[in-house]
């Protein structure tokens, strides 16, 4: 478990409009919704210098956390368990509200190729999820989520340096967390992921105090798969998944398309090659484990 020290990584704050997906991460100010040019420019460079000169300063306490999970929507599976523990994040806020829940902002990044379907429809969740959520009174100031679009190295300047909390959650032994969690670590954020790529690496560098490792090794990976695995299982068993799950099939977060996503869903039940079930549990677990940590350094 990362230390209370390691994870204050700096006095950050995420403004953006509730209806407006421009995102802003400087640390006591943000360029207003819809900035352009200059301003624009000067609020990237504002959030970056900022951020990094308060990074190595462990008293420093954010409000909030900023969470970030970029990558391919669908390959590797990069961003697709982050959408059903947002979702069973939110119903456990609702379900308990004095409850004392970490502050968050949870960001979620990626591209999808013009025919990759699968990868449109987690975007489409994405999104999906943030407006009923972003919209509900209950939850206010204590989680928001928010899809970027047009996810790209100007963006990145922004949102890498603002993270406190960086999602490389691929499964194990696909090879697909590499630089991209490597420059969120070295800007400070705390990784929480699964033992694969560059995860390994940073492990063995910030040691097992600094990084929260949850879920298969790529050996048991291998092994779930030879000997058979059932997701619907694993999902009927698991009470935050199976419910986040019918939710989003059933279409509380589409209601102009109730169906939307119900093919999606379906899919996790029958194949869940990337494992999402199988691990889910773990990382809903890891995430709480996080949110002990960080109400440790703001006592």
């Amino acid at each position: 478990a990362a230390s209370a020290s390691s994870i204050a990584t700096g006095a950050r704050v995420a403004s953006f409009g509730s209806d407006c997906s421009c995102v802003s991460l400087a640390r006591a100010s943000a360029a207003p919704c819809g900035a352009t040019g200059a301003a624009a420019h000067a609020a990237s460079n504002t959030a970056a210098t900022t951020l990094i000169t308060a990074a190595p300063n462990p008293l420093a306490k954010a409000t909030t956390q900023t969470t970030a999970a970029i990558g391919a929507p669908f390959r590797y599976r990069i961003t697709i368990p982050a959408t059903p523990q947002t979702v069973a994040l939110y119903d456990a806020i609702r379900s308990q509200p004095h409850r004392n829940w970490a502050p968050r902002v949870k960001f979620f990044g990626g591209k999808a190729a013009p025919t990759y379907h699968n990868a449109k429809i987690i975007i489409k969740l994405a999104n999906d999820v943030a407006k009923v959520i972003n919209g509900d009174p209950a939850v206010r100031g204590l989680l928001k989520a928010v899809f970027v679009p047009n996810y790209n190295v100007s963006t990145a300047e922004i949102m890498i340096p603002g993270a406190n909390l960086s999602e490389q959650i691929s499964t194990a032994g696909l090879e697909a967390s590499g630089t991209g969690n490597m420059k969120f670590a070295l800007n400070g954020a705390i990784t929480i992921g699964t033992l694969d790529g560059a995860n390994v690496e940073i492990r063995e560098h910030v040691g097992d105090d600094n990084i929260f490792i949850f879920g298969l090794t790529a050996e048991q990976v291998a092994e779930l798969r030879v000997n058979g695995y059932t997701p619907r299982d694993v999902i009927e068993a698991s009470q935050p998944l199976s419910e986040a799950l019918s939710q989003i099939a059933a279409g509380v977060f589409s209601p102009d398309d109730v169906n939307r996503y119900k093919d999606m869903v379906q899919g996790l039940y029958d194949h869940d090659w990337f494992l999402v079930a199988a691990e889910f549990d773990a990382y809903f677990a890891k995430q709480r484990q996080v949110d002990r940590v960080w109400g440790e350094q703001q006592e």
